[in-house]
């Protein structure tokens, strides 16, 4: 074989390579942009949930809508959540279960659960490089 031939076939697979690591790239990529979309559908499922609770002294009786709510955040939590995110979300319905209306430290616990919730998928997104500055 001619230095010509050799030329030919190392530039050949050099582009087949390329093509092959830019398709790997951009599934890649696209994989991500998804995975982001469905996060940021479970984070917005959970914000109603929280308005509703931190608005209202009685939020079950104010707003008939909570439960299936709650309800939506916790499938969305269940199929796209991580480990750690799904137990902050069953610690928070635990919270929500124990509340007590009457009581005023019941209501401040059920709210700081459910800022802790917020506050750690933040910052879980942030470490597993999800939303990025």
């Amino acid at each position: 074989m001619t230095i010509k031939e050799w030329i030919m076939i190392t530039s050949a697979i050099i582009v087949v390579l390329g093509w092959f690591i830019n398709s790997y790239f951009n599934r890649k990529h696209e994989r991500l942009k998804k995975q982001i979309e469905y996060r940021l559908m479970t984070l917005q499922s959970f914000f109603p949930v929280v308005v509703s609770l931190t608005s209202s002294a009685n939020p079950f009786k104010d707003d008939k809508q909570l439960v299936s709510k709650i309800e939506e955040a916790r499938i969305n939590f269940q199929l796209y959540g991580y480990q750690d995110e799904i137990d902050l979300y069953n610690n928070f319905i635990e919270a929500l279960e124990k509340q007590d209306n009457n009581n005023p430290r019941g209501k401040a616990h059920l709210l700081n659960a459910s800022l802790v919730l917020l506050q750690n998928l933040t910052i879980s997104h942030h470490k597993r490089g999800i939303l990025t500055e």
